[in-house]
């Protein structure tokens, strides 16, 4: 056998010398080796890099891998990805990452989703929204919980058709999602027996399965969860209230469909008769009215007090630490059905003041008076409560509160010309970004009554 060369580039592959530096040469035939298709050999050196990465250390096996990406083989990309972490090229198998995920590889959208995530190493909102919608478009099955999980309250049907699809391809925890919905009627019809077909899919799996980015919270509701991963069998098994479904006379026609279930297979048609009569279409929760800041008649003052810092923080990396915690991600969009679809969708920042209260600019609402605020890393609604045009200054409302108050407030007559200040924002890519200047000049009128 031909020894293995290392990589470098190379014109196009020649086939009969690839058969001849396999590692391992497949069963002899008695048909010479040119009359094998050259797709057929680059499926296998594709295989052998899958299963070892240090196959790529041989050219031709790194040229296939190369020929195979550039028609589109995202399965090759994430070769050469753990080949390049294998050698210690982190950010050779970034990129290699991003190219597998854009091929639809969807372990690679995983792996992505989790890196981009809040609590991730590469924590990035936009990079995350990207890949989400990116995954989601190729029916990456945990791209579409993400995606359906960030969609509940505020496209509850659409929100639902993701869940379906990432089940119907075999994910458990979507099958979770689906089972409590059909029994309660989160964001679907009440279903018992759609609820117990649901359940009963959720139960094939007993892994740790590492939650995508939103999903968390959606199941802590109903399931005991461990941090960001879920046992689903076990989970599904201690649900009070699913396994007593079987005793219903519905059960065998789903134990039945269930015999022959298999990724792919639609839930049965039969099961849509046990729709529960009672069942109301669910709608987004969302505030009934949506006015502009230039609709409010009215500025009116936040009743808060000068509050002092809990320490006084000696560094930068301090006080970052100690505030960014209470500044919150705003959205706006022109519509509910824009925020649905994440059209047209502006971002901006706000800062806490009360559990329930934010204070932010107006022109993030500029034509868009529908607002969320990432809380917690779930998108919540958000009321604009006044406006103050002239100062470019607006009160948010959280009514569920659950917000973080910012712990030192100075009054704006207390500041002086020349004093180092820190903004923390999330511009258009970033989340809660840091950067440092000074008070250039303070405006003669009190536009303001406090400055965070």
């Amino acid at each position: 056998m031909v020894a293995c060369t290392p990589w470098k580039p190379l014109t196009p592959i020649n086939v009969d010398e690839a058969a001849r530096t396999l590692p391992t040469a497949p069963p002899a035939r008695s048909a010479p080796a040119r009359s094998v298709p050259q797709d057929a050999i680059g499926a296998t050196l594709a295989m052998y890099c899958a299963a070892d990465s240090a196959f790529l250390d041989c050219q031709y096996c790194r040229a296939e891998c190369d020929r195979r990406v550039g028609n589109g083989d995202g399965a090759a990309a994430d070769a050469l990805s753990r080949y390049f972490a294998s050698r210690g090229g982190r950010d050779e198998a970034r990129q290699w990452t991003v190219t597998a995920a854009e091929l639809g590889h969807c372990p690679s959208v995983s792996q992505l989703m989790h890196d981009y995530a809040p609590q991730g190493p590469l924590r990035n909102a936009a990079k995350l929204s990207q890949v989400i919608d990116a995954g989601a478009t190729r029916r990456c099955p945990a791209a579409l919980l993400a995606k359906a999980a960030y969609l509940q309250d505020i496209g509850p049907h659409s929100a639902a058709a993701l869940y379906i699809d990432a089940a119907t391809q075999g994910d458990c925890a979507a099958a979770l999602l689906l089972a409590v919905s059909y029994l309660d009627g989160a964001f679907t019809e009440l279903n018992e027996a759609k609820a117990y077909y649901w359940w009963r899919v959720a139960r094939r799996e007993n892994f740790a399965y590492q939650l995508p980015p939103f999903v968390a919270p959606r199941l802590a509701r109903f399931y005991e969860i461990t941090h960001s991963a879920v046992f689903c069998s076990s989970a599904a098994e201690a649900h009070p209230r699913l396994g007593r479904l079987g005793d219903l006379p519905f059960a065998q026609l789903v134990d039945d469909a269930f015999l022959d279930w298999r990724p792919g297979r639609e839930i049965p048609a039969a099961l849509e008769r046990y729709k529960d009569v009672r069942s109301a279409p669910p709608t987004a929760r969302l505030p009934p009215a949506a006015p502009t800041p230039a609709q409010l008649s009215s500025w009116r003052k936040v009743a808060i007090g000068p509050r002092g810092l809990r320490s006084e923080p000696t560094s930068r990396e301090d006080l970052y630490a100690q505030l960014q915690r209470s500044v919150y991600v705003v959205f706006a969009a022109p519509s509910q059905a824009d925020l649905v679809q994440r059209a047209q969708i502006a971002q901006g920042s706000a800062v806490a003041v009360l559990p329930d209260v934010l204070l932010t600019n107006c022109h993030i609402f500029s034509d868009r008076p529908w607002a969320l605020v990432l809380v917690s890393g779930q998108p919540t609604e958000a009321t604009i409560l006044a406006a103050n045009l002239p100062a470019d200054t607006c009160v948010l409302l959280v009514a569920k509160g659950g917000l973080v108050p910012i712990t030192g407030i100075k009054p704006a007559k207390d500041l002086r010309v020349g004093e180092t200040v820190f903004a923390i924002g999330s511009p258009s890519g970033l989340q809660n970004s840091l950067s440092e200047g000074l008070v250039s000049q303070i405006r003669t009128e009190a536009t303001s009554t406090v400055a965070a």
